[in-house]
């Protein structure tokens, strides 16, 4: 309990410290106001996020309540994230790609789930790029299935297949300092959402996560 709840507060606290950094810069770099109210904005957000991850463990006896989802634009969550993972990411030397579909779908979700996914995600593709490289995040609309599809793409030290298989098992990592709760978590999310998270790599070559959100 005390490792979950602990991974699922560092993330947003994670954004917080980096909004107010941001904001931080755009007042040491004379930008307008608006600029540090984004920020601001943002890390009020994210910490009333954190409360309610809190309010969710409270009580271990019921059930979590995984929110109300509302029509989401999944674009705009993948630019929130990389506004907050922005100076982290370039200080990792590390470029972001976004190849972003323009008038996807909106499936229903419940938005701060699915960024703390997406973050997630990010920040382990970033873990993965000890020299930096190249991050692409990709939207695209499967009208087969129905789905939008998210797509994080790195070009990373990838994964042996032995590894993958445990991928999402709880309490796994590959990292001295990991918890082994992020992809676990994460999966749970996606799940509880009605779709699916996907992974392949190869060793040396990077890893590629797919998000499958039903429409």
């Amino acid at each position: 309990l005390a490792a979950s709840l602990a991974h699922e507060i560092n993330n947003p606290l994670q954004t917080v410290i980096g909004c107010l950094g941001l904001a931080e810069e755009s007042i040491a770099e004379a930008q307008t106001d608006d600029d540090v109210e984004t920020y601001v904005t943002m890390a009020h957000e994210e910490l009333k996020r954190a409360a309610r991850i809190v309010s969710r463990l409270r009580d271990l006896s019921r059930p979590t309540d995984p929110g109300q989802g509302v029509p989401t634009d999944v674009n705009e969550i993948i630019e929130d994230v990389l506004k907050v993972s922005r100076k982290d990411l370039k200080n990792n030397r590390i470029r972001v790609v976004q190849q972003l579909t323009t008038n996807l779908p909106q499936p229903v979700l419940v938005e701060d789930r699915l960024k703390q996914v997406l973050l997630n995600l990010v920040l382990n593709a970033r873990d993965a790029m000890p020299n930096g490289g190249e991050l692409a995040l990709i939207t695209e609309y499967n009208d087969v299935a129905n789905e939008v599809v998210i797509t994080v793409d790195d070009q990373g030290t990838g994964i042996p297949q032995d590894v993958i298989d445990q991928l999402f098992d709880p309490f796994f990592s590959t990292k001295t300092e990991g918890s082994g709760l992020g992809l676990f978590v994460s999966r749970n999310i996606v799940q509880e959402q009605g779709g699916r998270i996907e992974v392949e790599s190869t060793v040396g070559q990077g890893a590629t996560f797919k998000v499958h959100l039903p429409v």
